[in-house]
C-alpha cells in the first residue's frame, strides 16, 4: 500500500504523526506547497518488505527499513530524530540527498549509499558497524567532494577517483 501527503497547507502548517507504529510497504509520496512542519512524537515508521520503496522526505522519530534483498530510495532529504535501522540485505540509497538529524540509536546491518556533498552527508560521530550483515556505508560520487563523517564502520568505501573526498572526523 501507498501513502501520500499532498495539498495546500497554509493554515494547517503543523502534521502531527502520531505515536505508534506505522507499516508501509509501498511508497510514501509527500507532495505539498506552503509551510509544513511534522511533529514526531514516539512514532515507528516502517518501510517493510523485500519490494523498492520510495521513503518520504519528512522528519522521522524511528525509521526502520526492513528489507532482506531490495531497495529503499529517499525522495529528498531526511531526518531522523530516534532509532535508525537497516536490515542485512537491503539498501538505503539516499542518491544527493542528506540524512540529518541526531539519531539517538543506529543498527545498520544492509548498505547505505550516497552522493551528497553537503557536510556532513550522514550524522558525525555515530556506529555504522551494525550487528550484523555487510554493514556497508558508501560514499559513491566518482568526481568527489563528498565529506565522510567521523564514527564507526564496519565496512566503508569510497569511489573517488578525483582525490577531492574529505574525512570529517575520527574514523574507526
Amino acid at each position: 500500500n501507498n501513502l501520500v501527503l499532498s495539498g495546500a497547507r497554509v493554515s494547517t502548517p503543523v502534521i502531527t504523526l502520531a505515536p505508534g507504529t506505522i507499516d508501509l510497504t509501498g511508497n510514501f509520496t509527500v507532495s505539498y506547497t506552503g509551510p509544513v512542519t511534522f511533529a514526531n512524537t514516539g512514532n515507528t515508521f516502517i518501510y517493510d518488505g523485500n519490494t523498492a520503496n520510495t521513503v518520504g522526505s519528512i522528519e522521522y522519530n524511528n525509521l526502520t527499513l526492513n528489507n532482506s534483498s531490495s531497495t529503499k530510495t529517499a525522495a529528498g532529504d531526511i531526518t531522523v530524530d530516534g532509532a535508525l535501522v537497516t536490515t542485512d540485505g537491503g539498501t538505503f540509497v539516499m542518491g544527493v540527498n542528506q540524512l540529518i538529524g541526531t539519531p539517538t540509536s543506529v543498527t545498520h546491518n544492509g548498505a547505505l549509499t550516497t552522493l551528497c556533498t553537503v557536510n556532513p552527508a550522514i550524522p558525525a560521530g555515530l556506529d555504522w558497524s551494525g550487528t550484523g550483515g555487510t554493514s556497508l556505508v558508501q560514499f559513491a560520487k566518482t568526481t568527489g567532494g563528498q565529506f565522510i563523517a567521523g564514527g564507526t564502520y564496519k565496512t566503508l568505501t569510497c569511489s573517488d577517483t578525483s582525490d577531492t573526498d574529505r574525512v570529517t572526523g575520527d574514523i574507526t
